[in-house]
């Protein structure tokens, strides 16, 4: 009996001794075997790489193959002095005095030039140096394949849209100008650029004339096989210009040396650019190899681990760039696609994907997941809006009163509702604008619509950016508010008399005459499948205020709201009152955004071929303004306009101050949109893989923690556990001899 206790105390020991080292050796095992591939889910289709004729893609994934001269840190709040170097090691500025213009206020803050020191010891993919020569071969690119310089610049809608990044209309920027900056001398000329002289285009066709290069030169320095010094000359003001630097890529000059005036298109899809012995895309510095990208046969692509890479050693030496093989598996942004995408991350199939409104995962699924970590990354910049239509209080509307226009004669066939084409124009005014801004139900859209997965919008910029005001007022759901809006207008207060309607109504009544089969108004609102949930709001919402949507299935954009506007070229423009959107903006460098949504658009005169500001012009220029494109709602205000030409010009304090001018003007006067929400965003990994966010994603940043995913006990090493189980051990004994005794 003594010597079977003694086995039993023998046998506890043991197994106490060990049970802590067991399952950590076996959940390290993994770590010493191959590194699998690491798989991002996306959504998406392919687009175009080359910053010349860039498209927003699922192929952007793949952009770390190719660097930049430095990148904002994680969560960057717009600060330069924050750029972290990447193909730079170090820059300088050279600034443009500070000058009274020609209307009234001191230009600030303008770049003149920049002083850009290069790394050394870097190689591109195709074991060539970058250097100065590089650098500056690069730059010129942009100028050039945007410019048309060579001839070879075809005439498509993305390249016209670099275009716009890289030359700027003399007439819109000349009256700004001062004693120490000039652009009037750009004024009525062909334009050109540096050493490589006139654009190939006919300027009159293409709008091109009187156009003038953002930068003037770049000067090489300091010329080394590898690094160097290059100087950036700018004809811009330039106050942004690091921002629109950051955003352009470094690419091979050895391999696309034949390509220096023609955008590249596609990432292999491309007969003219395919991906195989004859031509390569996305040839870089960056970490990672560009393979291959297909999203119709292969569903996705592949890159492998570039050695070379400038940074390996120390990123190694601290366990990160030692994946080999990275895939992307793309799924279709359609609903199916974004289930499917959701079902892959809960299963495995993938190990990362990004949680946000265009390519949503759902939360639940996540956290419910046990190998799957959520992590919150703040809201969505952009949120969920109603764009309301302002044309009736525009010159347009004076056209359309005074100037009947067949719309077939100006190509616009597709651009309207009437079916007789007629140019004619809807909208809502003001107090209709105000009115549903604060009828509409946000708690309902949040809470129940997103499920608490979003916050009140910021409004004119979101709750994130950094010129973001929460002092200034934003409409909410206040209903005596909004019947006080259409009580108080002549128009709007006529109709409500007519249906006894006044402020002192209870809420079904107003409802009751809403569902009536004469309601107040039926709103003719836009709308498709992926924005049903705020078109659901919307119809509930403006029942309180006696109206209803117009039969919902004459205004439905199919497919989508995207591509009645884009590619068919069949929403209603002129006509439509309401339509959900999701505006593009971002946290940092959103001004020209803004601009684009809100400022009056320019006006092309058939005689002068000059920029004019948005004004009734009368016969015979009856044109629809094509740069107010993004002005959807048709939105123009002088006031607006002077502040957005002021930005541009300003110091960080004053920028500040035209940024709430702004929103206080759109929130509390103009209503131009119902700024319904933010959804909250973050991403999900797979728990075999952890991820740095030191900057932007990058493959680099990922390390791979084996089979076992995170350790069970996060904090504890072997030797404390050894240590407890040792005292666990032989309180054991001492308890089963004390028994003994």
């Amino acid at each position: 009996m003594r010597k079977i206790s003694k086995r039993i105390i023998l046998f506890f020991f043991l197994t106490s001794m060990m049970l802590p080292v067991i399952p950590m050796g076996l959940a390290q095992q993994p770590r010493t075997s191959a590194i699998p591939r690491f798989i991002v889910g996306s959504s998406g289709t392919s687009g175009n790489w080359d910053m010349p004729s860039y498209l927003l893609s699922s192929g952007d994934w793949f952009m770390g193959c190719i660097e930049n001269l430095f990148t904002p840190p994680d969560q960057w709040d717009g600060d330069y002095e924050d750029l972290i170097p990447v193909l730079a090691t170090n820059w300088t500025y050279e600034y443009w005095p500070e000058e009274m213009n020609g209307q009234g206020f001191v230009n600030r803050n303008g770049i003149k030039q920049m002083t850009i020191t290069l790394r050394d010891d870097v190689l591109f993919h195709d074991g060539s140096d970058w250097n100065a020569t590089v650098a500056k071969w690069n730059i010129d690119r942009y100028q050039v394949a945007t410019g048309n310089i060579t001839g070879d610049t075809p005439n498509e809608a993305n390249v016209l849209n670099a275009r716009r990044n890289w030359w700027l209309p003399a007439a819109k920027w000349a009256p700004y100008e001062t004693p120490g900056w000039n652009v009037s001398k750009f004024l009525n000329t062909m334009p050109s650029y540096a050493e490589f002289g006139y654009t190939q285009d006919n300027p009159l066709v293409s709008g091109f004339w009187g156009m003038y290069p953002r930068v003037k030169n770049v000067t090489i320095i300091d010329d080394q096989q590898s690094g160097g010094t290059i100087e950036i000359n700018l004809n811009d003001w330039g106050g942004g210009f690091p921002y629109y630097l950051y955003l352009n890529s470094m690419i091979s000059m050895d391999t696309y040396k034949d390509y220096f005036g023609t955008p590249i298109f596609g990432y292999g899809e491309n007969p003219d650019f395919p991906q195989d012995s004859t031509f390569q895309h996305l040839v870089g510095t960056g970490p990672y190899k560009f393979n291959e990208f297909d999203t119709v046969l292969l569903e996705g692509g592949t890159m492998e681990r570039f050695d070379d890479w400038w940074n390996a050693s120390e990123q190694q030496a601290a366990g990160w760039h030692l994946v080999e093989d990275i895939g992307i598996s793309t799924f279709p942004q359609t609903s199916s696609g974004y289930d499917l995408r959701n079902t892959a991350m809960v299963t495995g199939d993938i190990d990362f994907a990004y949680d946000t409104n265009w390519e949503p995962l759902v939360y639940d699924d996540m956290i419910a997941t046990p190998t799957i970590r959520y992590i919150e990354r703040g809201y969505q910049a952009y949120g969920e809006n109603l764009i309301l239509n302002c044309i009736n209080e525009t010159y347009i509307k004076a056209w359309s009163d005074w100037y009947v226009v067949n719309a077939t004669d100006l190509g616009w066939n597709g651009w309207v509702a009437d079916t007789d084409y007629a140019y004619s124009v809807g909208g809502i005014n003001r107090a209709f604008r105000k009115a549903l801004s604060f009828a509409y139900n946000y708690t309902s859209f949040i809470d129940i619509a997103k499920d608490g997965r979003a916050v009140r919008s910021g409004g004119y910029v979101g709750v994130g950016n950094e010129y973001y005001d929460p002092t200034i007022d934003i409409a909410y759901t206040d209903l005596t508010i909004a019947r006080q809006s259409l009580l108080d207008d002549p128009f709007w207060g006529a109709v409500l008399a007519a249906k006894n309607l006044g402020i002192s109504n209870t809420t079904q009544e107003w409802r009751n005459v809403a569902e009536s089969s004469d309601p107040v108004y039926k709103l003719e609102h836009v709308w498709d499948t992926g924005t049903m949930d705020v078109t659901n709001v919307l119809e509930e919402s403006i029942k309180n205020i006696g109206m209803a949507l117009d039969t919902p299935a004459n205004w439905q954009a199919t497919p989508t709201i995207y591509t009645t506007m884009t590619t068919y070229y069949s929403f209603p423009w002129f006509t439509f009152d309401s339509v959900p959107i999701r505006w593009y903006l971002q946290d940092v460098g959103v001004f020209g955004w803004l601009e684009a949504y809100y400022r009056s658009p320019g006006v092309y005169d058939s005689y002068t071929y000059g920029y004019k500001v948005a004004d009734y012009l009368g016969p015979p220029t009856p044109l629809f303004p094509s740069e107010g494109f993004y002005n959807m709602g048709f939105s123009y205000n002088s006031t607006m306009d002077t502040l957005f030409a002021e930005g541009w010009f300003a110091n960080s304090t004053r920028l500040q101050e035209i940024y709430s001018a702004q929103a206080d003007w759109v929130q509390n006067y103009q209503y131009p949109f119902v700024y319904i929400a933010q959804d909250k965003i973050g991403h999900a990994i797979n728990t075999d893989w952890d991820y740095s966010f030191r900057t932007l994603f990058s493959f680099s940043r990922v390390k791979y923690l084996g089979g076992g995913g995170l350790p069970p006990i996060p904090g504890f090493s072997i030797g404390i556990l050894f240590a407890v189980s040792s005292f666990a051990a032989l309180g054991i004994i001492y308890t089963i001899m004390r028994k003994r005794k």
